[in-house]
């Protein structure tokens, strides 16, 4: 069954929210969940204590203002983030649905984890997350003199702890983001990689030591194995190991190279005057297509999928259209039809029928917009059982060509004709 706003949902939750919660979430999950999402779990988290019968989902979007839509949304990023964890209940009166709610990892535990602090830097930039990670997890004191402290079993000596062995001690609770990030490493093929670069001597060993950066890149911006294999044969130095800050610099230059510079389309040299008072287009002048669309993304508290990257950056390659009315065209899929995600074949198709109309400037493309649009408005339309009664034009008759008989062709067809009304005679008789 769907969900409906007006199915009753409860909270499950086994520890309260602490002030170091509160910081981390604040300052390292807000900018990859967005607002709606961190609404919703400071709703669940604070009145949790209080909480105790089935409340009705209706009740939160009323007081979030949030519609159907964007609760799912925001919802699958708090399960994406191993923050909630989300049951569906089958009862006698329909469904009914239960929240678990886990506590943040530590800023520690989240600076330790290079695809979290990979994916914030992503939001944020390196400036912010290296100034976020002086300010969360600052350097240990050192103190000087010598440790004179005493171990465990220096003061316990030989106490009989037997009994103490015998007593069951309850099993720690074990964050969801963390067990999917132990289990993210499947994604990578290790042993592939492995292989394609065994002629230049790199082992298996030295290809674990750096998996999480290998499987960050590989998230982030879309590769295949292949493709990583392409930019580490770059990136082999003479001890057989991979220098893999410059992979990353290659990634990421290419990355921006494939908006900024890749598009050989020539843009206009300067926008008309009335393009100048266009808000629209002036940011679709202004900006590449990546981060036009989002832009777009980050004000309606969306995020891009990998998969619309990589379309997006295989499209601008290709250079077909300018990347001024690329962006006039995400913002159709986006803003005016409310799409919030792009598949390949709709961006592909788009963008083929846009370069063969000759598109080269935003002002051309809303014009082909609203063309388009009247044509689709001026069609006649027809109930669905109502058939159309079709009319076909009678063509005039043409007369075929006649050759006139030879004498042995007439003669031939004398006799055959004789054949036939001896034949019928006695029928008639």
């Amino acid at each position: 069954m769907t969900f409906n706003s007006n199915q009753r949902y409860k909270i499950v939750m086994t520890e309260p929210l602490s002030n170091q919660n509160i910081q981390v979430l604040t300052q390292l999950y807000l900018p990859i969940i967005g607002q709606d999402a961190f609404s919703i779990y400071l709703n669940w988290t604070t009145i949790w204590p209080t909480r105790t019968a089935l409340t009705s989902h209706i009740d939160l979007l009323d007081q979030l203002n949030m519609s159907n839509q964007r609760f799912i949304q925001a919802r699958q990023r708090l399960e994406a983030l191993g923050l909630v964890q989300t049951y569906q209940q089958q009862i006698t009166l329909g469904t009914q649905w239960a929240y678990e709610i886990f506590l943040p990892v530590s800023a520690k535990q989240f600076f330790a984890e290079k695809l979290l602090v990979g994916l914030l830097t992503h939001f944020v930039g390196e400036t912010e997350v290296a100034r976020l990670q002086a300010f969360l997890v600052p350097e240990p004191p050192v103190i000087a003199g010598q440790n004179i402290s005493q171990g465990f079993f220096d003061v316990i000596g030989d106490l009989d702890l037997t009994k103490a062995a015998q007593l069951t001690v309850a099993a720690p609770v074990v964050s969801p983001l963390m067990t999917s990030l132990g289990n993210s490493l499947q994604r990578l093929d290790l042993d592939l990689i492995a292989d394609m670069l065994k002629s230049r001597r790199v082992t298996k060993l030295e290809l674990q030591t750096h998996a999480q950066n290998l499987l960050l890149a590989k998230e982030l911006y879309g590769l295949s194995d292949t493709d990583l294999v392409r930019v580490l044969q770059q990136h082999i130095k003479k001890d057989q190991t991979i220098d893999i800050t410059a992979v990353e610099r290659q990634l990421a230059a290419e990355y921006k190279a494939s908006f900024q510079n890749g598009a050989p389309v020539e843009e206009p040299a300067t926008p008309a005057s009335n393009d100048q008072a266009n808000p629209l287009i002036a940011a679709a002048n202004a900006m590449p297509p990546l981060d036009f669309i989002g832009d777009i993304r980050e004000q309606t508290n969306g995020m891009m999928t990998s998969a619309e990257i990589k379309t997006i950056k295989d499209l601008a390659k290709f250079g077909k259209l300018p990347s001024s009315v690329f962006n006039i065209l995400l913002y159709e899929l986006s803003v005016v039809e409310g799409r919030s995600n792009l598949s390949k074949a709709l961006l592909e198709a788009l963008y083929n029928d846009w370069s063969q109309a000759g598109i080269k400037t935003p002002a051309q493309a809303i014009e082909y917009l609203k063309k388009r649009a009247t044509d689709q408005k001026s069609q006649p339309r027809y109930p669905k059982n109502n058939r159309q009664t079709m009319v076909l034009e009678k063509q005039p008759e043409q007369k075929p060509d006649i050759k006139p008989l030879s004498a042995d062709e007439q003669t031939t067809f004398d006799t055959m004709m004789a054949e036939m009304i001896a034949k019928e005679q006695p029928k008639e008789d």
